[in-house]
């Protein structure tokens, strides 16, 4: 692995003098670092997995090389390693990031907002859209999507490329797994050309609970699920938050919104209509680049939660959604045949292969599936998201007000609630416990605030007393709209 050199700070020759300039010169476009370069090797050839350090030194690289990126790391692994996220937008939009930062948080919370002031919020704020790698370490290919897509954004010239710039803010994070990115691959790795080059880890690729990081999101139990939150809930609120995974319902080759129903009926219904948009715009740019085996609006019922990275995030009225892209085994490709295809999809789904439907309108008619595949697709599926935000960002932002405004007015209006639980220190059976659940809720963005005497309506916001002879109040929101 190498980084690319950046040149020391520029020389120039002023009235026959030498003076060293006080920053580096401008960057051009071609001098912004391609993957390739750090990773040492081709992204997306078979058999080749990157090591988390290689991650980590492009972005870090690339942070250097281009005024249009800026690099933070956000916390640390419960392994120890940095986590980061990527800034990408114009150097103007970049320049005013707290402002936008800012008006993303007063639209969330909503509370005291008028309609007008919103829309002028709206008008000088920038939609937020968050998309990650790696969650599910095992699962390769968008950890290696993500620097190609940084690279693009940073270095692309072309029209959409510009755009969604100038009109989005991207928060890109690379990979929200390491420790686990870097046991698989050293798995892998160890087994290549031998029988057991694609077997199953024989343990967890995250240190505690495995595959079920994506169940931490109501008791973030787990450093890395709390470094996301923060910035889920406390600091940027972004309008969508896109998940990639793999793999979804065989034989498609990815699975785009809307999920099955049944819907939930705690997640206002304006969030699964606008993943159905979100969906059905991704799917025609799928569409357009001849890509098939695009299936939606089957198998997954994520929309009752389970603890997911997306769907906690619908009860703070944000669009969280994932995609599913087909995957073989890690960096090995695999060529199916028709016997493998079958029939019906799997995950007991009643649709048949080689059937044209709404929900599959390009079937896929088998061939050889390597890992560049799976990442061209996941390039498709983010270049859509961002390209819609890009076009229609404005109306993300609203909704953010919008939600929380109409959640409000249905807590004021609810006989039954929602309540402000009061906690009394002085009576606790396990006072640690007691502050361990504050701490969860405050990571889930629920507002927790020390009461200095017996609350009343008065002391909480919004609130009404409803039942005058307990200590029962009731209250527009609790948690952060």
């Amino acid at each position: 692995m190498r980084l690319l050199h950046i040149p020391p700070l520029a020389v120039v020759a002023v009235t026959g003098s030498v003076i060293a300039s006080l920053a580096p010169a401008p960057v051009s476009a071609q001098e912004v670092p391609h993957p390739n370069e750090v990773f040492g090797f081709e992204l997306g050839a078979d058999y080749h997995l990157g090591d988390y350090d290689a991650v980590v030194e492009y972005f870090r690289a690339l942070d250097q090389a281009s005024d249009r990126v800026e690099v933070e790391q956000i916390g640390t692994t419960t392994l120890g390693r940095p986590m980061l996220l990527a800034f990408i937008s114009s150097p103007e939009n970049l320049a005013r990031r707290d402002r936008i930062r800012e008006i993303n948080r007063r639209l969330s919370h909503a509370r005291g907002l008028t309609d007008e002031e919103a829309r002028a919020l709206v008008a000088e704020g920038l939609p937020t859209v968050w998309i990650d790698g790696g969650l599910h370490a095992t699962e390769v290919a968008h950890t290696l999507h993500t620097p190609e897509l940084a690279h693009w954004l940073a270095n692309g010239e072309d029209e959409e490329a510009r755009r969604i710039r100038e009109n989005v803010m991207v928060l890109l994070m690379p990979n929200i797994n390491p420790d686990g990115m870097d046991i698989v691959t050293g798995w892998y790795r160890s087994n290549l050309g031998t029988p057991f080059e694609t077997a199953d880890l024989p343990g967890l690729y995250h240190h505690y609970i495995g595959h079920d990081n994506n169940r931490d999101w109501y008791m973030f139990t787990q450093a890395e699920t709390q470094v996301a939150s923060r910035i889920f809930y406390e600091e940027w609120f972004p309008q969508l938050i896109y998940n990639h995974h793999q793999t979804g319902p065989f034989p498609g080759r990815i699975w785009v919104p809307p999920p099955a129903d049944p819907l939930s009926p705690t997640v206002d219904p304006v969030i699964p209509a606008g993943l159905s948009t979100i969906g059905q715009y991704m799917l025609k740019r799928f569409m357009a680049e001849g890509k098939p085996g695009v299936s939606t609006g089957i198998g997954y019922r994520v929309s009752w939660g389970g603890g997911f990275m997306v769907t906690v995030p619908q009860l703070h009225n944000m669009y969280g959604f994932f995609t599913e892209t087909a995957l073989y085994k890690y960096a090995t490709p695999h060529c199916y045949d028709e016997d493998e295809i079958g029939e019906m999809f799997t995950r007991n789904i009643p649709m048949k292969t080689m059937e044209p439907s709404m929900k599959y309108p390009v079937p896929w008619a088998g061939g050889c599936w390597h890992i560049r595949d799976a990442m061209d697709y996941m390039m498709t599926g983010s270049k859509a998201v961002l390209d819609l935000a890009s076009r229609v960002g404005d109306q993300f932002l609203y909704d953010t007000y919008f939600l929380g405004r109409r959640q409000i007015e249905r807590g004021e209006a609810a006989e039954d609630g929602p309540f402000a639980w009061v906690i009394d220190a002085s009576d606790q059976h396990d006072p640690g416990a007691a502050l361990r659940l504050l701490r969860v809720l405050r990571h889930g963005g629920v507002e927790v605030r020390r009461r200095a005497a017996t609350p009343t309506a008065s002391t909480i916001p919004g609130g009404r007393r409803r039942h005058p002879t307990t200590s029962r109040d009731t209250t527009s929101r609790i948690s952060s709209a």
